[in-house]
């Protein structure tokens, strides 16, 4: 990969990475394939910061795609021995990477996310959304990230992939894939705007919402504030978690689980005051996205949005937030 093609990569992740309503905390991916290699983010490393080559790992695009159509049980320990030593471990959604491209951009947009999130059956906004873009759009179920996903990835595609297109993954972002980095920005560009014209939202920067700001930092609790909280009105928003990255930094939400796997922190309510408990100040900077995200996505949906039930959480959690890069998020 040359520096003009780093170059791409970096100005695809600085765009996807730009606010917490595209994506929260070290969430999101982008990759590009070129010759052999599938060149695809860091794990951990959050995309409005990726701006070396130290944050793109070079994956065998081969090796990857064999590895995931041999359908081996282990197929997600064995995706990091496939980068070169000293590279990091590669985005866990590699598998998904490879079987799109050339240019691939994945972020946890609010808006898409909500929109195919909800009780109502999604392929309505799926089709209005095709047929806005001009692109084929596909509603993907929840699957746990990694090779789950990128199963039911590949059981959508069509036999001959088309060279552009959408993903919609259900309480877990949009995918969008293309010749060329971009071609890939405009079409995500397009699919936010149409995303917010169908969940009925105006036009502009001026609708959206702030995040979440913490207080000075407490391990025991550090409290959340701004328009999206205003007391314990919006309690039923946070009452479970709405995507994977939500389950890892506060676990069953706040109604916790006796008995489930711990989570990075904990929220909760005091005197009609939002918290985060948590070990880091940067566990607490990555939840407060998280939080606001779900917040604004609760709002947007007018309180109808899904969950994840508690066994895609506690399954979530059992793996742990080391394997999804949350930990060093």
């Amino acid at each position: 990969m040359n520096g003009q093609q780093q170059k791409a990569c970096f100005a695809m992740a600085a765009r996807c990475g730009r606010s917490f309503l595209w994506t929260q905390g070290g969430g999101g991916n982008v990759s590009t394939i070129h010759g052999d290699r599938l060149w695809i983010k860091r794990s951990g490393v959050r995309l409005r910061e990726l701006d070396d080559e130290t944050g793109l790992v070079p994956l065998p695009l081969a090796e990857v795609r064999e590895l995931f159509l041999s359908g081996a049980p282990d197929m997600d320990a064995r995706l990091e021995r496939l980068a070169p030593e000293g590279c990091g471990a590669p985005s866990v959604e590699a598998f998904f990477h490879a079987l799109l491209g050339p240019w691939t951009a994945h972020a946890h947009l609010v808006s898409a996310t909500a929109l195919v999130s909800t009780g109502a059956d999604p392929g309505l906004p799926t089709a209005r959304l095709e047929e806005a873009l001009g692109v084929p759009c596909l509603w993907v179920p929840y699957a746990s990230p990694g090779s789950a996903l990128a199963r039911e990835v590949h059981r959508l595609l069509p036999a001959e992939k088309p060279s552009s297109g959408v993903l919609l993954l259900r309480n877990h972002g949009a995918v969008v894939w293309g010749p060329d980095p971009e071609d890939v920005m405009r079409l995500f560009e397009a699919l936010d705007l149409a995303c917010r014209d169908l969940l009925g939202l105006p036009p502009g920067p001026g609708a959206l919402p702030d995040v979440l700001k913490a207080t000075a930092f407490e391990p025991g609790g550090t409290e959340l504030s701004g328009e999206l909280w205003t007391g314990d009105a919006e309690a039923a928003a946070l009452c479970a978690p709405w995507t994977p990255d939500a389950a890892l930094h506060f676990g069953h939400g706040l109604e916790p689980v006796d008995g489930a796997p711990p989570a990075l922190g904990r929220l909760f309510v005091r005197d009609r005051r939002l918290f985060y408990a948590c070990a880091k100040p940067e566990i607490l900077a990555n939840a407060a996205e998280i939080v606001s995200a779900q917040l604004t996505a609760h709002l947007w949906t007018d309180g109808g949005l899904s969950f994840l039930p508690p066994d895609q959480t506690d399954a979530l959690l059992r793996w742990g937030a080391g394997k999804y890069g949350t930990a060093s998020k």
